[in-house]
């Protein structure tokens, strides 16, 4: 079958879950035998991804770049920015007559579904929002209200496309409660290459090691990690480690504190990861994070928000869930990882290592999504 995968961004141009999601799928879906057209906003001078590509992968793959829309800033910008690439890709996508089924990320199959309800030709259109983050706790008031403009689109998406992917359990009844019904939601999980597996599995580190990945946003709680981190910081020993582009103003001038920066090289970013104990996700609101599996399978334990499909991942077998916003809870679970002998600590990492290899690698989820659109196709 050939299917078209529609992504704003692509990794590694493009740091973030979707961009990733989209790359791997993609070289995935490839790797099965089935035809992938991947239309993304990295622009039309798209020369080094040839270079991403395996032998194989290379005959199954047809990739076009869509210019990104940069439009000067005003309340509701992004949205508008939204459908303007949405449209460019609906505009490239009715001269491809071959498809079965359009797999659409984020609001970029948004003028794709808005045609396909006028009855154009067009094959099945799934779309994926994968953290549905305008539905969760706002940390902000003018989070709050942005979160209500994309409310009124996601209900539009899902609604009108013909089918909705769910990341989880917690993901598909909320998806019913908005009245979808079960028949068309299709539901799968989220995964890592296997070469996130650490070769060699190391214990606590003498001093334990936190890191915290992720690009700055207000809803990555980020705020309440530095409130956390100050309430013990004078009371034990611990290093922070922390992976982003972070505003200055943000950055704790305190030791053992480390700020690496924004990277983008991949063995690098697991170089960081290898030498630490605990992964912290302290997120308002979140999908099924692939930063969160990526430290489960190098063996770290998780400190994380109960949002989303977290609860998938992580539980007492492997760290630690917490609610959001709770910079109290956050700075008592951090002492509690400090303090963990050894042993205990050590058998939460394995455990993290051992789910991710039974349950969400891409070799096995892939094949799940592939024979969910053969079926639906069929």
């Amino acid at each position: 079958m050939k299917i078209a995968i529609l992504s704003d961004g692509i990794y590694p141009y493009s740091i973030g879950g979707i961009q990733k999601y989209s790359f791997y799928l993609t070289k995935h879906l490839a790797r099965l035998g089935h035809k992938v057209l991947l239309i993304s906003t990295i622009g039309t001078n798209n020369k080094g991804v040839d270079q991403l590509l395996g032998e194989w992968e290379h005959k199954n793959i047809e990739f076009v770049g869509i210019d990104k829309y940069k439009l000067p800033y005003f309340p509701g910008h992004y949205i508008y920015e939204s459908y303007l690439v949405s449209k460019s890709i609906y505009d490239y996508l009715i001269q491809v007559h071959d498809i079965d089924f359009i797999y659409s990320q984020g609001f970029t199959g948004w003028a794709t579904i808005n045609n396909k309800m006028k009855n154009h030709k067009l094959p099945p259109v799934g779309v994926n929002l994968h953290g549905y983050n305008m539905y969760f706790k706002a940390p902000t008031l003018s989070a709050f209200l942005q979160n209500i403009i994309f409310r009124a689109v996601t209900k539009k998406l899902v609604n009108n496309a013909n089918y909705t992917f769910s990341l989880g359990c917690n993901t598909t009844k909320m998806l019913k409660n908005t009245g979808i019904a079960e028949n068309r939601i299709v539901q799968t999980s989220n995964a890592i290459d296997k070469s996130w597996i650490s070769g060699v599995y190391n214990g606590k580190n003498e001093v334990l090691k936190f890191l915290f990945i992720g690009r700055y946003e207000r809803l990555k709680g980020v705020e309440e990690l530095n409130k956390a981190i100050k309430k013990i910081h004078n009371k034990y020993d611990f290093e922070f480690n922390f992976i982003g582009n972070l505003p200055q103003e943000l950055k704790l001038n305190l030791s053992g504190i480390k700020y690496w920066g924004a990277i983008n090289e991949e063995d690098r970013v697991k170089r960081i990861m290898k030498e630490c104990d605990v992964i912290v996700l302290p997120s308002y609101s979140e999908g099924m994070p692939s930063v969160i599996l990526e430290g489960m399978g190098m063996g770290l334990a998780v400190i994380a928000t109960n949002v989303g499909e977290i609860g998938a991942l992580v539980s007492d077998d492997n760290g630690w869930l917490i609610e959001p916003g709770d910079v109290e809870l956050l700075s008592k679970t951090l002492t509690e990882a400090v303090n963990t002998p050894k042993s205990v600590l050590n058998s939460k990492k394995k455990y993290s290592q051992e789910l991710v290899k039974k349950r969400f690698l891409w070799e096995n989820v892939s094949n799940n999504i592939a024979s969910q659109i053969e079926n639906i196709i069929n």
